[in-house]
């Protein structure tokens, strides 16, 4: 099967499966591993230590600040180490390595108190949920305490980031009533005006499911053309309310708005109702590079070998293989690289299909400019922050509205990494007002 859809109506076509079932991969014998960075900036405190045992469940790493979500172990074993490892998105950050020894259930009991939208949001986070993560704008937009936002309207994404969405599509399908429990469990806490569910208008079939169950009913449904990067919370807004958020600290839940991603939806069903944190992702593994695309529900923490070899191997000769999707993916330095909490996407290139070229000059084009969602002036940020100029970038030239979509990488003719230019520049300047900021306290 392909699908995929890229901004201003050219195709690219993927490769996706013909079945829209999640095969369970769940190898125990496996090291699992987690890095203690946040692209955020912020870092995990360690709650354990070298050698000790930890029960599938168990919460190993957290934020003292509770702004981003803790971290569980999926997994019985032990605690084999805890090193320095390097990373493509956090360079060498310390990990915790666990080598698997069962899956039996012995999960931590947690309780989610549902009365109070604060203590919810709370913890959910202690859980491994963020259930407003999209709402932040994803990875770069700063952390801030959201909790006491009014939400007046709730947005479901069922399109992920608007390219293709199947990943969504698929668990909207699988999981009917866990979406429709999801559905209740947002009116009880937040009570908000009106609950929207965005889905693909080409899925015909998926709006045919959604309506034989009776969910069109339950909630505002709402058929959109897919593009990508539509599925952003700032152009999702946009589309949906009709007003542009104010740039560049906006988001939607300033705005009254929470925009919350189908699966994290699920697991927070699932912590409510199982006492279960978030210890497994769907994912859509695929590529020229795969022998057979396939979509998986695996542990965090599995290292892309293994997931890869449950999907028949490289085809070919091995050439790059990159967390996330084709456009805005990190590719990774080895394939003992895990799955992170927030993986959706493993895109796997043959040798033959990676680009060797060194990147050149800007030329001027503007094809960038064109095609950026946010109007912004990607050439610009581009040059100011691969030269280190991060304060002038952000301050001319709004370095923090970019949403970090990798279209303007995608067109460039000098193949400029735009996307980690800017990512660069995020990261080095949010660690700078981190430490300015802890001076100054």
């Amino acid at each position: 099967m392909k699908d995929a859809l890229l901004y201003r109506g050219e195709e690219i076509l993927l490769d996706i499966p013909s079945s829209l079932s999640f095969e369970e991969f769940f190898p125990i014998d496996q090291t699992y591993l987690f890095p203690l960075s946040h692209r955020s900036g912020i870092c995990f405190s360690s709650l354990i230590k070298s050698g000790e045992r930890v029960t599938r469940g168990q919460k190993i790493a957290h934020d003292p600040s509770s702004h981003i979500p803790s971290l569980h172990s999926p997994v019985t074993g032990v605690i084999e180490k805890i090193e320095d490892m390097r990373y493509s998105e956090y360079g060498t950050t310390p990990c915790i390595c666990i080598k698997g020894e069962s899956s039996e259930d012995s999960l931590r009991s947690i309780d989610i108190d549902t009365r109070s939208s604060n203590t919810f949001v709370t913890q959910l986070r202690d859980a491994g949920i963020d259930i407003f993560e999209q709402s932040r704008g994803w990875q770069w937009m700063q952390i801030e305490e959201d909790d006491t936002y009014q939400i007046r309207h709730i947005v479901i994404n069922g399109i992920g980031s608007g390219l293709s969405g199947i990943v969504e599509k698929a668990i909207i399908l699988n999981e009917p009533e866990k979406l429709r429990d999801g559905i209740e469990l947002l009116k009880k806490v937040w009570s908000p005006e009106r609950i929207y569910l965005v889905i693909n208008r080409d899925h015909t079939d998926l709006k045919e499911s959604l309506t034989e169950k009776g969910i069109d009913r339950e909630l505002d449904l709402v058929e959109l053309k897919s593009y990508y990067p539509l599925g952003h919370p700032l152009l999702l807004y946009k589309e949906i309310f009709k007003e542009e958020i104010p740039m560049p600290n906006g988001n939607p839940l300033k705005m009254g708005v929470g925009i919350i991603g189908v699966e994290d939806l699920i697991h927070a069903v699932d912590a409510i109702n199982e006492n279960m944190p978030l210890l497994n992702r769907h994912i859509l593994v695929t590529g020229g590079g795969i022998q057979g695309p396939k979509l998986l529900k695996v542990p965090v923490g599995i290292p892309i070998r293994s997931v890869i070899d449950a999907c028949g191997g490289i085809r070919g000769r091995e050439g790059r293989v990159v967390l996330g999707n084709p456009f805005n993916g990190m590719a990774q330095v080895s394939m003992d690289m895990p799955v992170q909490r927030d993986t959706k996407w493993i895109f796997v290139q043959r040798e033959d299909e990676v680009s060797k070229d060194s990147y050149r000059a800007c030329i001027n084009c503007g094809d960038c400019v064109d095609i950026c969602p946010m109007n912004l002036l990607p050439n610009m940020l581009g040059r100011y922050c691969e030269f280190s100029q991060f304060e002038d970038a952000a301050r001319m030239y709004d370095l923090f509205t970019c949403i970090e979509c990798g279209l303007c990488a995608y067109v460039c003719p000098s193949r400029r990494p735009l996307v980690h230019f800017i990512r660069y520049g995020k990261w080095e300047l949010l660690l700078k007002r981190k430490g300015d900021h802890e001076q100054q306290s």
